[in-house]
């Protein structure tokens, strides 16, 4: 039995989920577009897993039936769009060179601080009601 699964073979805290054509739980093939439970699907060599709650599993094949497309590609469109800090700090020194080469204006660090403290107080509040 792998690592990480009860007696029955499932995941002891989650669902794994198989991000490769359509996906695989715990070995066995599902697809947004039904399941074909049974059948083992076959893994490219590029494609990997990751594990997820049960919760966030089923979200993922929601978007995925919702997109008429596999959970594969919700994943890949969720990471693609989420940007790492690198990313974030070449797109603000971008920003800030064309404020100071178009408009002449040079944004200083504390108003980038204040910036900063902004948004994370916008964030704290959530969603308008």
């Amino acid at each position: 039995m792998p690592s990480g699964t009860d007696e029955t073979g499932n995941a002891k805290h989650g669902i794994w989920l198989h991000a490769g054509h359509g996906t695989t739980i715990n070995g066995v093939a599902a697809s947004a577009f039904g399941s074909t439970v049974g059948r083992v699907q076959a893994v490219a060599d590029d494609d990997t897993s990751i594990k997820v709650s049960r919760q966030t599993r089923e979200r993922l094949a929601r978007l995925a039936t919702e997109r008429r497309t596999t959970l594969k590609d919700v994943v890949e469109e969720l990471a693609a769009a989420a940007l790492t800090a690198d990313e974030l700090a070449e797109r603000e020194q971008r920003a800030r060179d064309v404020l100071a080469e178009h408009f002449g204006v040079e944004v200083t660090e504390a108003e980038l601080a204040a910036s900063a403290r902004l948004r994370e107080m916008v964030a704290r509040r959530g969603p308008a009601a």
